[in-house]
């Protein structure tokens, strides 16, 4: 599997559901055994590395690889909701719950 992209993609493609959580999982793990102390809350629908993390209370762009977890930037919204502004990013909660039907 590609270390950037979904399935054996050379180029980003949105994500099944099935995908994303198998995923998060995977990022999950990652943290893990690094010791990082964050959360992670959101995957991308299209670059497996890149997602959302909860840490000190804030959320946080990450980028996550197997040897390296890099803080991009505060994850906000710029005079509106961030999560309607990132349609790229899916919440775990709405993964879990079965929110997938409308995308």
């Amino acid at each position: 599997m590609s270390e950037y992209f979904y399935g054996h993609s050379p180029q980003a493609v949105m994500a099944s559901k099935s995908q994303m959580i198998e995923n998060a999982e995977r990022l999950k793990a990652i943290i893990s055994n690094s010791g990082h102390d964050i959360e992670l809350v959101a995957v991308n629908k299209y670059y497996k590395s890149h997602c959302v993390c909860r840490f000190e209370g804030q959320l946080y762009v990450y980028a996550i690889y197997e040897n390296q977890i890099r803080r991009e930037n505060e994850f906000r919204g710029y005079g509106g909701d961030a999560w309607e502004q990132a349609p790229n990013l899916v919440q775990l909660k709405d993964l879990d719950t079965g929110q997938m039907e409308m995308f």
